[in-house]
């Protein structure tokens, strides 16, 4: 006959019969009265605090905070699997007095297990945010080194959560992989979140916020929240990011990587950006599903909603759907994109201004972006660079690109309109001009039918009625390439870098790489570096001039090696000038001695 085997229970009989009963523990909340806490808010509760929350590490469960504010001096070490619970935001209150770290979360040296831990219902209060206290200091070991594995805040979950008066309200330090707040306010504290994890510690994996506010923090150097690892992604939804310091970011990537996502939060701000990347030192992905950027300041021009600045680290991606741009001043960009970053999308942005417009929804300092701008209602007249791509007709009259003019003249038919498509071009003047490139026509207040295609083409240019520039710098020098050319009429410069030969020149055709001009009435192809000039297909008359008294035309260094058949010509010997009159015909060719060019007998 078999033998039973009964572990973990425990047999009781009873007059019907016999049973078994586990003696699996359930889990009771303990309170830290029971250890001794005062909770007096006079009192230092920091050794009976860390007895309860040792007692309850063991198995793992949750540890009661009485309706009553209890005071600790140390720092307080809480194992992962363990949950401080209070009795509601703004009755159970745990004041820390020092002037280091508050709470560390995430201990090796304790007890884990697969409890879940975190903090709800509850205030975790800090000394001031003028000091050096830090409120909650996750996912490391108390010496803040990079943690052994096993040490981590996993599957931490904190609901109503008030974090507030600390230098810093939480700092996620290493192997932090799981994080969700609900609910949360952090508020008040100099600065309210730091992600300062490395590459190689996994810091802030997946952390999550809902419905929670991160609001006025107060330091004048630092953004309210910090976001510096490059393995951690942030969601936000629901949340508010509100008055936080007029001249720091909400949110901001000072070193590694940030990847955040937000989806109908709010951002109110006095004056400020709202999210910064500085592409120096940072990699930043940044994605907006819905909600409102809302500018309260007034009488300020704002710095931008979203910022990339520095210089070029690597490729940035920023993306804006369905968003609402509400602001009381002038705003100077939408997305500033400071540097030769990419990918950027705005996606029905709707703008509700109770001052002035921004002056440009995306600006690019110069460098392309391939932007992409649709469904856009209530937007400025300027939008974007060179590089803009428009899913959307773009209405008559408008100007393109950052800080770009708009004056047309009397009338709106397609003659009198100009339209400019770049970073700092003025399609202004008297109508009919185009301009295309990045600091393309800038000043030509008296312009008409001009056409400037190229980054800087016409840059100098103050009078130009009837001229086209089409290349880098075309026409924005004279001979030489140092003094600026401002005024030209009916022209034509064609090639990076095609110079008139003198400012004020006209009915001047300059083609090639470099090319110099001859002055006006004058065409020219070519640069110095061309050593051979084709036309196909052209046809000489045989005979020029025949009258005589009449010279031929000008003979120049397009004209070089030039063949021609003259009349009425004196008789000269080889190779000397021509002079006109005469009765004999003869043939000339245009010649260069060194010093100038002359037509000689052929």
């Amino acid at each position: 006959m078999g033998t039973l085997a009964i572990k973990a229970a425990v047999v009781v009989i009873l007059g019907s019969g016999l049973y078994l009963r586990s003696t699996a523990q359930t889990i009771i909340p303990v309170s830290v009265t029971q250890y001794g806490a005062k909770c007096d808010g006079r009192t230092d509760d920091s050794a009976a605090l860390q007895s309860a929350i040792a007692a309850v590490a063991v198995n793992g469960g949750v540890l009661q905070i009485p309706a009553a504010s209890c005071n600790h001096a140390s720092t307080l070490t809480r194992p992962r699997s363990v949950r401080i619970q209070g009795q509601g935001a703004n009755v159970s209150i745990l004041s820390y007095t020092g002037s280091a770290r508050g709470w560390v979360v995430g201990d090796a040296g304790s007890p884990q297990n697969a409890y879940q831990g975190g903090f709800s219902s509850l205030t975790l209060n800090g000394p001031g945010y003028s000091g050096s206290a830090v409120g909650v200091y996750l996912g490391a070991d108390p010496a803040g080194s990079i943690s052994p594995p096993g040490n981590s805040a996993d599957n931490e979950y904190w609901q109503n959560v008030n974090i507030e008066n600390f230098a810093l309200g939480v700092l996620v330090g290493n192997n932090a992989y799981l994080f969700s707040c609900d609910g949360c306010i952090l508020f008040n504290n100099g600065q309210h979140w730091k992600d300062a994890g490395t590459a190689a510690s996994n810091a802030g994996e997946r952390m999550v916020f809902n419905r929670s506010v991160l609001g006025q923090s107060q330091s004048s150097t630092l953004p309210a929240v910090e976001l510096d690892n490059n393995l951690g992604d942030y969601y936000f939804e629901g949340t508010s990011f509100d008055y936080n310091n007029a001249s720091q970011a909400d949110i901001q990537c000072l070193a590694g990587g940030m990847h955040a996502t937000f989806t109908n939060d709010h951002f109110e701000k006095r004056h400020g950006e709202y999210i910064h990347i500085n592409n120096t030192v940072c990699n930043g992905e940044i994605h907006v599903f819905g909600g409102e950027f809302s500018t309260t300041g007034t009488g300020v021009t704002d710095n931008d909603m979203i910022g990339l600045s520095g210089l070029y680290k690597s490729q940035n991606v920023v993306s804006v759907f369905a968003a609402a741009v509400n602001s009381n001043e002038a705003l100077s960009a939408f997305v500033d994109a400071n540097s030769l970053s990419r990918q950027v999308t705005l996606d029905s942005l709707d703008y509700e201004n109770y001052g002035n417009l921004p002056s440009v929804p995306v600006n690019a300092h110069g460098n392309p972006l391939g932007i992409t701008v649709r469904n856009t209602q209530n937007v400025a007249s300027i939008i974007g660079d060179a590089g803009t791509t428009f899913n959307e007709p773009v209405s008559p009259g408008n100007a393109l690109g950052t800080s770009a003019n708009y004056l047309p003249a009397a009338g709106y038919g397609t003659k009198d309109l100009s339209v400019g498509v770049g970073t700092t071009t003025t399609s202004t003047g008297l109508g009919g001009n185009t301009n295309v490139g990045d600091y393309s026509l800038v000043s030509c207040a008296t312009c008409s039918s001009a056409t400037s295609v190229g980054q800087g083409s016409l840059f100098f240019l103050t009078n130009g009625p009837g001229v086209s520039a089409f290349g880098y710098y075309a026409g924005a020098y004279i001979a030489g390439g140092v003094i600026e050319n401002v005024a030209a009429t009916g022209s034509l410069y064609l090639g990076a870098y095609a110079y008139p030969r003198a400012s004020g020149d006209n009915d001047e055709n300059v083609i090639g790489y470099e090319a110099v001009g001859h002055g006006s009435n004058t065409t020219t192809v070519g640069g110095s570096g061309i050593i051979e000039t084709y036309l196909q297909g052209m046809t000489m008359p045989g005979t020029i001039y025949s009258a005589a008294g009449k010279a031929l035309p000008f003979c120049a260094a397009i004209n070089k090696g030039a063949l021609a058949v003259v009349g009425d010509a004196t008789s000269p010997a080889y190779m000397e000038q021509y002079a006109s009159g005469g009765a004999i015909t003869g043939a000339v060719i245009c010649s260069y001695n060194g010093t100038t060019y002359s037509w000689l007998m052929h």
